[in-house]
């Protein structure tokens, strides 16, 4: 250990205490300005990395009535033979969750996911069901109700119905009404409302879906450089550590 007094002259070795203070104390100064440089690399090349996912949720609107709007009251409103939406993917989306924007109030609420044939007429007929579940649904007034679910991918060009169903009356029906005229959003195309799996139908229940779209971005320079620091950190620590 260096003696502090040594720097201040008077004391045999005092300017060899002082180099070494000095060195040892720059020493420590740019460790710590590398130490932070590079964790503030890592952040960013973990965030920015291939392979990291960003969640996006997705509502499903027509153009013709994005706000929708309450069409029954107490009433169950066809869910019990299921309701929901069809729609054609163009790409490859992966979704983690599908949701159902209702009011209810103890009420068993079942959810399926299809890969359909025709996004027209019985959407159904030679359907594969990928996804189901249920859960008992209590809301405070109008809410989407979300199912996680393991991860799906959409692939692109097939089709799909998203439906919900319960037995029992519901508080409230909201619906979008999108004169049974499809349209697309985004990846998605042909969307259209169902009823009992059938697309003849004008209404359209408040679906949404959470979509998880992988990182394709190439490692930005900065934080390929940050791997370079993290390494140059090592070598200088392993260095000082000889010396030592």
């Amino acid at each position: 250990m260096p003696q502090m007094e040594g720097s201040f002259g008077g004391i045999p070795g005092a300017p060899r205490a002082r180099s070494k203070c000095a060195k040892e104390f720059g020493m420590s100064a740019v460790m710590s300005s590398m130490r932070a440089a590079a964790l503030a690399s890592f952040c960013a090349l973990a965030f920015l990395q291939p392979g990291f996912a960003r969640a996006d949720s997705i509502e499903f609107k027509p153009p013709n009535d994005p706000l929708g709007s309450i069409k029954t009251t107490n009433a169950n409103d066809g869910y019990d033979d299921f309701r929901g939406d069809v729609f054609h993917v163009t790409a490859d989306t992966t979704i983690n969750s599908v949701g159902l924007f209702q009011n209810l109030t103890n009420i068993s609420l079942n959810y399926r996911i299809w890969d359909i044939v025709s996004t027209t007429d019985a959407v159904n007929s030679g359907a594969t069901l990928l996804r189901s579940g249920s859960a008992n649904a209590n809301t405070a007034g109008l809410e989407f109700i979300d199912f996680s679910i393991p991860d799906l991918t959409l692939q692109g060009g097939h089709n799909y119905h998203i439906e919900f169903g319960f037995l029992g009356n519901s508080n409230q029906n909201f619906y979008y009404n999108n004169a049974d005229i499809p349209f697309t959003q985004g990846n998605f195309q042909l969307l259209d409302g169902t009823q009992n799996g059938n697309a003849a139908n004008s209404l359209m229940p408040a679906i949404r879906i959470n979509t998880l779209d992988a990182a394709t971005t190439p490692l930005p320079s900065a934080a390929a450089g940050g791997l370079t620091l993290i390494a140059t950190l090592t070598l200088a620590r392993r260095r000082r550590a000889a010396r030592i």
